[in-house]
């Protein structure tokens, strides 16, 4: 009977502590979690990189794969958990932003594309001006015949669809 009490005291104890640092993730910048939330991503519990996890039921999580190395903030993961998109919000322009990166497409098997300003971005003109700089006025998610794309539109009304697999346009 008291080896059973300790089970389940260590248990209790566990299931707590793995509820308390989801929650202090899930409140974290640097997370986001799959449209069908079968899949998380965070920083790990050292600060040092990132660690993909996937739900097995309502309260335990299973480390699938690290990352480390990337541009942006966390903004898109994939429903099965093995494609992660950053997204790049602003830039800092100094002086020129061309090289700066917009979207990094990452998967298990690790980096998969880069796509820069100069990628995305056809009137040069106003990119020179140093600051802070927005490029990107909407992005989201969507699947089609059983694939995975990320669509753009660009603050100069430009659409491009990529393939979240590849990073290829589309």
């Amino acid at each position: 009977m008291r080896k059973f009490s300790i089970i389940i005291l260590l248990a209790s104890v566990l299931k707590l502590s793995m509820l308390t640092c989801l929650a202090y993730a899930q409140d974290q910048k640097f997370s986001v979690t799959s449209k069908n939330k079968l899949y998380f991503f965070t920083i790990d519990a050292k600060g040092k990189g990132i660690v993909l996890s996937r739900r097995h039921n309502a309260d335990q999580w299973k480390k699938l794969w690290t990352l480390s190395g990337w541009a942006g903030e966390p903004e898109f993961l994939s429903d099965d958990g093995r494609y992660l998109v950053f997204v790049s919000k602003t830039v800092n322009c100094d002086p020129s932003c061309m090289d700066k990166p917009l979207i990094d497409f990452h998967s298990k098997e690790g980096h998969i594309d880069t796509i820069y300003v100069q990628n995305l971005i056809s009137d040069k003109s106003h990119v020179g001006i140093q600051g802070e700089k927005k490029f990107i006025r909407k992005i989201k998610l969507f699947s089609f015949k059983n694939k995975t794309y990320l669509k753009v539109n660009t603050l100069e009304g430009e659409k491009y669809t990529f393939d979240i697999t590849t990073g290829n346009k589309r």
